[in-house]
């Protein structure tokens, strides 16, 4: 029953989540896995890797995740915003190289989408023949106007196509037309913010879609290249800096891309198989922005021409530091990569065989590294508030001491002033807290009154707190907080009698509260978050003394005020570079065989 069991399972792999990424032809990789759970062996992790094409024998037939990364970091060492999607089964490796990389240490917008389980590297994504339903979703959430149809042209976030994908291959699962697949988002800066297209000085892009020997390419894969080329034009991409690796590169004569068969052999082309079966090979025509028809020009998918693409960059990164890039790898990966850039390969994560290393960093669950983003780091903010005080003021003979009169009065009133604070968050903890300063103008004056117009009372002009935050992170955009702070409050001191006397001092007191603050992933200034805030405060002021005033020279006086207070207000959120990891030792460069 169990061998019954894992048969079941795998020949469901076989037909539905063929080749890594939504073809119709069975998967190589899932019959060895079919042999091995027969067995009773569980397949073991591998180093992941993107499949290439191969123009002749001896290149490279794919690019592992450790190259990827070095890759970028060596030709995107200054950028704005960066995108990079791994469609492909098997994207675990993609996380984690992510994260050692210096694009995602440098604190800039950083973002990376990745098809599966960060904590199950041989997990597949599931597609069918509509393309790879991870890649599908991201175009539809973050497609011009799909989130707001009040703005046609404002293209969705990272985040927004962080939910498509998901709710994509949820919906292809349910339908029975993929396999489910949990997808993982690592993101530093701002990088859940980015919209494409918006806020940087120019676009670049690169999409590559290759195959091994050993997989074959569909309509479907070109149908993910077609669709995510087009999401790019819309969101203001030029297609000249649209770089696009399909394949061996070639048209067929029917001026349709040209497929690969196994063994990387020439096979019907898409125009070809359309014809034949329009339902297993749907073909768009290609068009540009504004409908009319056009060709994407593409080269062939190969190591070389991968590594080429990117170190063409380098140039546009080396002059402006204020170019958004996306980078994207379509449906095909594989988990037998190697370095080539390196001697050696990092060294191997504790308690794993040699053949499943995947990182040096341990896995982090994904919402942990989305909330951090999202309340980490340094913010500055502006608020206006109300406030509602009571006032005791006592009168005391000043040869004696003794109190002479005693009267409560209260009042409220309206201000606006400036915040600013620092938040950290214990690793794996949704717990954050961090010191906060404010500083507020108060228009609040309570005075007691006498007949004839004599008066009694104070005038704050500022308030000022400094102390502690501390509260839970609810979910990615929501904060709930309590807080603690010194207070102090520069107020006058009127004592209006037969003339008028007035003293100004500074009281310290006590502030407790609590607030809560909700941030929308849309919601953005300079690329940075920005926040809403409301929050309710109670402080305790100490007395205030007027001794010997010149309109009451032989009495004193003394000041007490209590006050509740409700902020709202909005912060700007500026986060910090993600905590450092450990570095990957550095190797000498080995040379590709030429051949």
């Amino acid at each position: 029953m169990v061998v019954l069991a894992r048969l079941r399972r795998i020949v469901r792999s076989i037909r539905l989540s063929s080749n890594s990424g939504g073809g119709l032809f069975p998967s190589l990789v899932a019959t060895c896995a079919l042999g091995l759970m027969l067995a009773g062996v569980q397949p073991a992790s591998a180093n992941s890797g993107i499949s290439t094409f191969v123009p002749k024998k001896g290149d490279p037939d794919s690019m592992s995740a450790n190259d990827f990364f070095k890759l970028i970091d060596k030709s995107i060492p200054k950028f704005k915003d960066m995108i990079v999607v791994i469609g492909g089964c098997y994207s675990s490796g993609f996380s984690d190289s992510a994260e050692n990389s210096n694009a995602y240490k440098s604190g800039k917008n950083f973002a990376l989408l990745a098809a599966t389980d960060r904590k199950c590297p041989r997990e597949e994504s599931g597609g069918s023949e509509r393309g790879n339903s991870f890649v599908q979703g991201i175009v539809n959430g973050m497609y011009p106007g799909n989130k707001d149809a009040n703005q046609p042209t404002l293209p969705g976030t990272v985040t927004d196509g962080l939910e498509g994908g998901k709710t994509r291959i949820n919906r292809d699962a349910a339908n029975k037309h993929a396999e489910a697949a949990n997808p993982t988002s690592v993101t530093a800066g701002g990088g859940a913010n980015i919209r494409l297209g918006r806020g940087a000085t120019s676009y670049h892009a690169i999409l590559f879609s290759g195959a091994t020997a050993n997989q074959e390419q569909t309509c479907a894969d070109w149908y993910d290249v077609s669709k995510t080329w087009d999401l790019l034009v819309q969101s203001g991409y030029d297609p000249k800096d649209i770089k696009v690796m399909f394949g061996n590169g070639k048209r067929a004569d029917d001026g349709s891309p040209s497929l690969l068969g196994k063994d990387q052999k020439p096979a019907p082309s898409v125009k070809q198989m359309n014809e034949k079966s329009p339902l297993q090979c749907p073909y768009d025509k290609e068009t540009d922005k504004d409908g009319k028809p056009t060709t994407i020009k593409y080269d062939e998918a190969s190591y070389a021409k991968l590594k080429e693409a990117l170190e063409a960059l380098k140039k546009i990164s080396d002059g402006s530091a204020t170019e958004q890039y996306f980078i994207w790898s379509g449906s095909h990966n594989t988990t037998s990569a190697n370095d080539l850039i390196s001697l050696a390969p990092p060294p191997e994560r504790p308690n794993r065989t040699p053949t499943s290393y995947v990182s040096t960093v341990p896995a982090v669950p994904v919402s942990a590294t989305t909330e951090q983003a999202s309340w980490t780091g340094g913010y500055l903010g502006a608020q206006l508030s109300g406030s509602y005080s009571t006032l005791e003021t006592s009168e005391f003979l000043a040869a004696t001491d003794v109190r002479t009169n005693h009267f409560e009065d209260n009042g409220s009133g309206g201000g606006a002033g400036i915040n600013a604070g620092y938040n950290w968050r214990p690793a794996g903890s949704n717990v954050v807290v961090g010191p906060f300063a404010s500083f507020d103008y108060l228009n609040q004056t309570i005075n007691h009154s006498f007949p004839g117009g004599t008066f009694l009372g104070t005038a704050p002009r500022w308030v000022a707190n400094a102390g502690i935050k501390a509260g839970v992170a609810t979910a990615p955009n929501v904060y709930l907080y309590g807080l603690v702070a010194a207070a102090f409050l520069n107020q006058d001191l009127n004592v209006n009698f037969a003339t008028a006397a007035s003293s100004n001092v500074t009281t310290p007191g006590v502030t407790v509260g609590a607030g809560a603050e909700f941030r929308s992933s849309s919601w953005q200034l300079a690329g940075q978050p920005i926040s809403l805030f409301a929050q309710y405060q109670h402080t305790w002021w100490d007395t205030a003394h007027f001794d010997r005033p010149a309109s009451s020279p032989a009495f004193n006086y003394g000041f007490r005020r209590e006050g509740y207070t409700v902020k709202l207000g909005v912060n700007l959120y500026f986060n910090p570079a993600p905590p450092p990891r450990p570095a990957l030792p550095s190797y000498p460069v080995k040379a590709l065989a030429q051949k």
